[in-house]
């Protein structure tokens, strides 16, 4: 990214199409943007309502990954190979229908990490009678030796509103703690975090600032977030075996004018919440995983989407994630 010529030149907004591929059925409505490999959209249904953050006018800011950058589309993205976000965001995907039968839908994408050599797979699963979204993943090494790496699934969330997270949206976590990542700007963290179903931070309205949280080890591989105001929210599970590592990420609430730039050009937004679900523990380089030569990884994560819920938060999501 060659910031000195991006930020010598006045600013425009441009609009470019790119082809999109609808999965749809009476329990949500997801659009997949696959030549981006990414969810752009969550719908439910019933209500209309868009359940992730979509940037009306994304901007890059920078990023502690090897392409220097982030785009802020929004939505939910796989990423890989190191640190955050990696260079997925950036690649170009390919994409092929592999299953297009009344009962189910799949459609997949794949691209070649170029610093790894490493293959990367998503599919995109719906079924005709089933309230889930599935991906399954698969990232596979032809490199005649081994490879280190990361494989992050980074969803931004505004439940039951689409342009912006609500105060009363509450995280469900699965874990005894929360607890600060170790850097100077979670410092107004320290006085709220504590457990994970008690804390302060488990509301986005209590969200002082930006902050990065984890947790304390995950007891299941899951995470719920739910607005209260609008009564919708998703869920999402994947195995703990594989991706144990976790992250929320926040603008703080409301966020400043200047803070809200960072992000977007649509002016007033206030933004998301981010989650990660990932295969190490932690955005360092000693964190990464090992694939060997000739290996394959893979497993399966879905998301669902959570309304009017009879039972107490905390129950309904336990008892819908299994």
């Amino acid at each position: 990214m060659d910031w000195k010529r991006f930020r010598s030149v006045p600013e425009q907004v441009v609009t470019r199409s790119r082809r999109a591929l609808v999965l749809e059925n009476d329990y949500l409505k997801a659009t997949l943007i696959p030549s981006m490999g990414r969810v752009h959209s969550l719908v439910h249904p019933p209500s209309g309502r868009e359940q992730l953050w979509i940037n009306p006018i994304a901007i890059p800011l920078g990023a502690n990954n090897d392409t220097g950058f982030w785009m802020t589309w929004g939505g939910i993205e796989h990423v890989m190979p190191s640190r955050e976000h990696g260079t997925s965001h950036a690649l170009k995907w390919d994409h092929r229908l592999v299953t297009d039968s009344a009962k189910e839908k799949r459609i997949r994408m794949q691209t070649l990490e170029p610093l790894t050599g490493l293959h990367h797979q998503i599919d995109y699963v719906i079924r005709m009678d089933d309230p889930w979204l599935y991906a399954d993943i698969q990232v596979y090494n032809p490199n005649p030796h081994a490879v280190r790496f990361s494989h992050w699934t980074t969803s931004t969330l505004a439940p039951g509103g689409g342009q912006e997270v609500s105060p009363r949206t509450e995280l469900v976590v699965p874990a005894d703690n929360f607890r600060p990542d170790e850097r100077d700007f979670n410092d107004w963290m320290e006085p709220l975090v504590g457990p994970a179903h008690t804390s302060p931070l488990r509301w986005v309205g209590q969200w002082q600032s930006i902050g990065d949280l984890m947790a304390s080890p995950l007891h299941h591989g899951y995470y719920g977030v739910y607005a209260h105001e609008r009564k919708e929210g998703l869920l999402r599970a994947f195995p703990l075996d594989v991706t144990p590592g976790f992250d929320i990420w926040g603008w703080g609430y409301p966020p400043t004018e200047s803070r809200q730039r960072e992000f977007t050009r649509s002016l007033p937004n206030m933004g998301y919440i981010e989650l990660w679900n990932g295969n190490v523990q932690g955005f360092g380089d000693e964190a990464l995983s090992t694939l060997g030569s000739g290996q394959t990884l893979a497993w399966t994560e879905r998301v669902r989407i959570l309304a009017d819920l009879a039972l107490p938060l905390s129950a309904s999501v336990e008892s819908q994630a299994r």
